[in-house]
C-alpha cells in the first residue's frame, strides 16, 4: 500500500490547487510514481527528491519524453534548491525516514514559495516501520509544521494507519 493509483489522497487533495501550481518537488519520491501521475494529470514541471540513490536511478529510468521532470539524490534534511524554487512540495511515506523531521520539515518551508502548499501522507504513530524510523501522531505532525513555520496546518487520519497533512506557508502579509 505505500503507493496509491487514481484514488492517492495527495492527488485528491491537489485537484482543489489545480491551474494553482506548476512547480513540485517531491520529497521522499522513491522511484517517482507520485510525481509521475502529477505531470500527467496536472502537466507539472517538478524534481523528485530521495535520500536512496538505487531508488532515483530508477525513477530517472523511467523518465518520460517530455522532460519536465528530473531526479536527484538528495536528503531531505538538505535540500539543494534556492528559497521559493517550489509552488507545491509532496511527501508520501517519507516523513517518518527523514533523521530530523524537523530540520527535513524546515528544508520544504525554505524551498516553497510564499503561499506554497505541503501536502504529505505518512504513516501514524503506533504503525510497525524499520528500526530508527519515527511515524508521528497527527498532533505531532501538526506541531513540528508549525515549528517548521507553516500556517493553516491541517492534520487528520485517513484510517488507523495513515496520515493526512495539509500546510501553507504564509505570505509576506501574513507572516508574524
Amino acid at each position: 500500500m505505500e503507493r496509491e493509483g487514481e484514488g492517492h489522497p495527495i492527488l485528491l487533495k491537489l485537484e482543489s490547487l489545480k491551474g494553482e501550481f506548476r512547480r513540485v518537488v517531491d520529497v521522499g519520491c522513491g522511484k517517482g510514481e507520485l510525481l509521475f501521475r502529477m505531470e500527467e494529470k496536472f502537466g507539472v514541471r517538478g524534481i523528485g527528491v530521495d535520500k536512496k540513490p538505487s531508488e532515483i536511478y530508477a525513477a530517472a529510468s523511467k523518465r518520460g519524453p517530455s522532460g519536465k521532470l528530473s531526479f536527484l539524490v538528495q536528503r531531505a534534511e538538505e535540500l539543494g534548491f534556492a528559497d521559493g524554487s517550489f509552488d507545491v512540495a509532496v511527501s508520501s511515506f517519507s516523513v517518518h525516514e527523514f533523521e530530523d523531521q524537523l530540520s527535513g520539515l524546515r528544508e520544504i518551508f525554505r524551498v516553497l514559495g510564499d503561499g506554497g502548499t505541503f501536502v504529505c501522507l505518512d504513516w501514524t504513530k503506533g504503525v510497525k516501520v524499520a528500526p530508527g524510523q519515527r511515524p508521528l501522531s497527527p498532533e505531532e505532525m501538526e506541531e513540528l509544521c508549525r515549528e517548521a513555520g507553516f500556517e493553516d496546518v491541517f492534520v487528520r487520519p485517513l484510517d488507523e494507519e495513515r496520515i493526512l497533512c495539509i500546510a501553507k506557508k504564509p505570505t509576506p502579509s501574513r507572516r508574524r
